[in-house]
Order: C-alpha cells, then sequence, then structure tokens
C-alpha cells in the first residue's frame, strides 16, 4: 500500500505538471477548460493521498522512517525522469525545459515530503 500511494502521489505531481503543459501548449478553450478541472481534481487527489503517506509513514519506528525517506526522495525523482522521458515533448510544447520540469518537480517532493515528514524543507534550506 505505501508503494502504490507513493506512485500515485509522484503520478498526480507530474500529472499537475503535463495538464498545465497542455493547457499552455493549446488554444483550444474546451480543452483549457478540460486542463483547469483535471488540475483542481489532482490537488484534492495530491492531498488524500499525503495524508494517507503520512498515516503509514507515521506508523514506523525511527530507522524505518529514516530509510524510507531516502527511499521516497529516489523513487519520487526516478518516476518523474520516466515521465519526463515518456512525455517531454508535451512538456517542452508547454514550455518546460527538463530543468525547470526538475524545478517543479523539486517543489512538489518538498511540500509532499514535509507534509509527511516534516523535515523536506530542513534538507533543502
Amino acid at each position: 500500500m505505501e508503494v502504490w500511494t507513493l506512485t500515485v502521489v509522484v503520478v498526480e505531481s507530474t500529472a499537475q505538471i503535463f495538464y498545465q503543459s497542455l493547457k499552455d501548449a493549446t488554444n483550444c478553450s474546451l480543452l483549457k477548460q478540460i486542463c483547469t478541472d483535471i488540475l483542481i481534481d489532482e490537488a484534492h487527489h495530491i492531498a488524500f493521498q499525503t495524508e494517507r503517506l503520512a498515516i503509514i509513514y507515521a506508523e514506523k519506528n525511527a530507522f524505518s522512517r529514516a530509510w524510507r525517506a531516502v527511499f521516497y526522495k529516489w523513487f519520487f525523482y526516478s518516476l518523474a525522469c520516466v515521465v519526463w522521458m515518456g512525455h517531454r515533448r508535451l512538456f517542452k510544447a508547454g514550455g518546460n525545459t527538463f530543468s525547470g520540469y526538475l524545478k517543479k518537480m523539486r517543489h512538489k517532493y518538498v511540500k509532499t515530503l514535509d507534509t509527511i515528514t516534516g523535515v523536506a524543507t530542513l534538507e533543502w534550506a
């Protein structure tokens, strides 16, 4: 359940960048509205899944939480890179470079891990 939930958080985080890129790349007003609706939904999904992951994380002992924090970071960025490779044309069409995409994902990572562990902002300061 933990890995599935972490996967959902990462995929939904990348989906936000994907749909914003699609919205920025199109001139179709209907598609722009659909993207806006999806972006709003994704925010709620991420909040819900982050709460679930925080519950799972909190139930672990200190050692288990420590290695999980490292695993979460590795997994988050690995999966984010896979998504970039699969959708880079759309991300670029929406005005994103790889470094810009990673910067957005870093922000999402810090926000998510801070909610779960309470220490992510200290790690990235």
